[in-house]
């Protein structure tokens, strides 16, 4: 093979190997920053969403789901994305949106548990 033959053919394989690269490239650029933490592990009893168009992730306890402002968040996912959705559970409302019905559900659980407490402890004192 000449000189120019062999150039050439380094030129078209240099070509391949940044096209190559350049693909990679922009496959990571253009993933989800969320992508980074869907390989962490979720305890047992809790689930992951991502919320918003910035897909930031939250690990919120199943008992949540019945609370009816959750029952409202995942009708609307199911709007937006289908039922068939695959991937991440995705929430489409603002994080600051998601963050306050986060509050107002997980008030309203230590408001039951302080009930279901105090229920308890006045029966124990009536069964005595």
């Amino acid at each position: 093979m000449s000189e120019q033959g062999r150039a050439s053919s380094n030129k078209i394989r240099d070509i391949v190997r940044l096209h190559q690269l350049l693909k990679k490239w922009k496959r990571l650029a253009l993933a989800p920053k969320a992508r980074k933490n869907n390989g962490a592990v979720v305890p047992k009893g809790f689930f992951a969403v991502f919320v918003g168009e910035e897909m930031r992730r939250f690990v919120i306890p199943t008992e949540y789901l019945g609370h009816w402002a959750f029952e409202k968040l995942l009708s609307k996912a199911e709007e937006e994305f289908g039922f068939q959705h695959e991937g991440a559970l995705r929430i489409p409302c603002d994080v600051e949106v998601f963050e306050g019905i986060l509050r107002l559900v997980s008030r309203k659980e230590e408001e039951e548990e302080e009930a279901v407490r105090y229920c308890s402890s006045e029966h124990e004192i009536l069964c005595r």
